[in-house]
C-alpha cells in the first residue's frame, strides 16, 4: 500500500517537489481517516478528484463528488479555485453514449455535431468492413490450433511406433 508519492524534477511546476496523497472521499464514515484527510485538506495547494470517465461525464458526479459542506469549506478556505478533475479509464468510453449525453455541448460549436456523426458513420463503416476479416481471423486460429494438434498427435504416433 502506498501512502503517499513525492515528485521531483527538472520542471518549473516540481521546483519545489509535489506530494500525492491518496486519502478518502470527503464523505468517510471513519472517523480516524476522515480526520486525517482533513488535515492534509487543510494544508494542501491543489486537490484532484480522480473519478473513473464513465462517472466523470455525468453532470451529476461533479455534485456528487463535492458535497455541499465540502463546496462551503473550500469556498470559505480560498481553495475552490484549487479543485480539479482527473478522469481514468478513459479508454474505457463509449462515443455514442458520450455523444448522446452531451449532444447539447456538441451543438454549440457550428458543425461539430455534424463532424461527430460524420466520423461515427465511418467508423460504424469501417467495423462493418473488418466484421468478416476478424471471423476468418478466428477460423484460421481454430485451424491452426488443429493442425498443431494434429503434428504433435502425428509426432506421438511415430514415437510410438519407433518403440515397438
Amino acid at each position: 500500500l502506498i501512502r503517499k508519492v513525492e515528485l521531483k524534477g527538472p520542471w518549473s511546476v516540481l521546483s519545489t517537489g509535489a506530494v500525492l496523497v491518496d486519502l478518502p472521499g470527503v464523505r468517510d464514515s471513519n472517523a480516524a481517516r476522515a480526520k486525517v484527510a482533513e488535515t492534509y485538506l487543510q494544508n494542501c495547494n491543489q486537490i484532484a478528484i480522480v473519478a473513473p470517465i464513465k462517472r466523470a461525464v455525468d453532470d451529476g458526479t461533479a455534485k456528487e463528488l463535492m458535497g455541499e459542506q465540502f463546496k462551503r469549506r473550500l469556498l470559505m478556505d480560498g481553495q475552490y479555485g484549487s479543485v480539479f478533475f482527473v478522469c481514468t479509464q478513459t479508454d474505457d468510453i463509449e462515443a455514442t453514449e458520450t455523444m448522446r449525453d452531451h449532444a447539447d455541448v456538441a451543438q454549440t460549436v457550428p458543425g461539430r455535431w455534424e463532424k461527430m456523426n460524420e466520423i461515427t458513420d465511418s467508423i460504424s463503416g469501417l467495423e462493418d468492413e473488418l466484421n468478416p476479416y476478424l471471423q476468418k481471423e478466428e477460423e484460421l486460429e481454430g485451424a491452426v490450433d488443429d493442425a498443431q494438434q494434429n503434428y504433435k498427435d502425428s509426432l506421438d504416433d511415430l514415437k510410438q511406433a519407433e518403440d515397438e
